[in-house]
């Protein structure tokens, strides 16, 4: 058994670029498996709330923007918890 502890996170401040997909990078490591969700602005956020703009990775916690918007702008941290306890990145803008 280990508690996750997140090993790539995004850089510190991102561009939103409505022309690019943009990514945020979150990969953890423990055991078992973490379980990966963000926070946008202090707040739980749902990728798959956005209209299919947002995915989430299928094997790590990225978030993926296809299409960003001037409403995606905000504060983001990505948290990998298990059984053994969690870890969150540094928020980012």
């Amino acid at each position: 058994p280990m508690p996750p502890a997140i090993l790539t996170e995004p850089d510190p401040e991102v561009i939103f670029d409505p022309r690019v997909n943009i990514e945020l990078p979150c990969l953890a490591k423990g055991n078992p498996a973490p379980i990966y969700t963000w926070t946008k602005d202090g707040r739980f956020y749902e990728p798959s709330a956005q209209n299919n703009r947002v995915a989430m990775g299928s094997d790590s916690g990225t978030l993926i923007f296809t299409q960003a918007q001037t409403i995606d702008q905000g504060w983001y941290q990505c948290n990998a918890t298990n059984m053994w306890g969690k870890d969150e990145d540094n928020e980012l803008e």
